[in-house]
């Protein structure tokens, strides 16, 4: 007999999934239902902050109809080879892939090879605050990336407002991991957290640069060298 899923998972595991298809689209380069899609992931992550019992299973029936429209989507596109954006390289990776992560950090800023992160199903039952919140902040940062790839296809207007939702959302992210990786409270796999926040500074110095704001690009490129020189060295742990 299978087990029984509470609503409140239910909804928390359809928002990763909805995560993970928004990355497939933006593999096809389909930015546009790529942001619906990751979008929908992250509604249903903000009603997991706001969930209560009677709202459960409202929510459980919102993340389905949410899935519905992910999945007509992402078949939808599948089948397409157009290539909107062929300047840039995607090189997906997965959250609990360290290897993959550890490289892409060491790759640094770059318009020209961005990094949307999956992330893993499997501990939707029995995951901590500070894992719920490094999901989060992976959400926020492939929104970010999702708005600054459209942005590259974009006139000169239209392209100046998916630059500043990038950056607040990269903001966003990197405020999240900032505020955990800076708790006094020992984060049990910390380095995945550690070298997504060198991805989502990587990324800041980019739009940084592309907003003519030099210091802040510079700040931000000096806080990943640290971070990432602290990696090397064995300062963050996982087990």
């Amino acid at each position: 007999m299978s087990a029984v899923i509470s609503p409140a998972t239910q909804t928390y595991r359809t928002a990763l999934v909805l995560n993970n298809m928004a990355i497939t689209l933006i593999e096809r380069e389909r930015y546009g239902p790529a942001l619906k899609t990751v979008i929908a992931s992250l509604s249903l992550m903000k009603q997991m902050f706001r969930s209560t019992a009677e709202s459960s299973v409202k929510e459980s029936q919102s993340s389905t109809e949410k899935l519905k429209a992910a999945s007509a989507r992402l078949s939808e596109f599948l089948s397409s080879t157009q290539r909107p954006c062929p300047d840039t390289e995607i090189e997906s990776l997965e959250d609990d892939g360290l290897g993959a992560l550890r490289v892409a950090a060491i790759y640094g800023p770059s318009a020209d090879v961005v990094f949307p992160v999956r992330i893993s199903c499997s501990c939707c039952e029995d995951a901590d605050a500070s894992t719920f919140a490094r999901q989060f902040a992976t959400i926020l940062y492939n929104h970010a990336l999702v708005c600054f790839l459209l942005s590259k296809q974009r006139n000169e207007n239209t392209s100046g407002k998916y630059i500043t939702t990038a950056v607040w959302y990269f903001e966003l992210a990197d405020t999240i991991l900032s505020s955990l990786l800076g708790s006094k409270n020992p984060i049990e796999d910390e380095l995945p957290m550690v070298l997504l926040s060198v991805l989502v500074l990587n990324c800041l110095s980019l739009v940084y640069r592309k907003q003519g704001l030099k210091g802040k690009a510079e700040e931000a490129e000096h806080l990943s060298s640290i971070t990432h020189s602290e990696v090397e060295e064995g300062f963050f742990f996982s087990d």
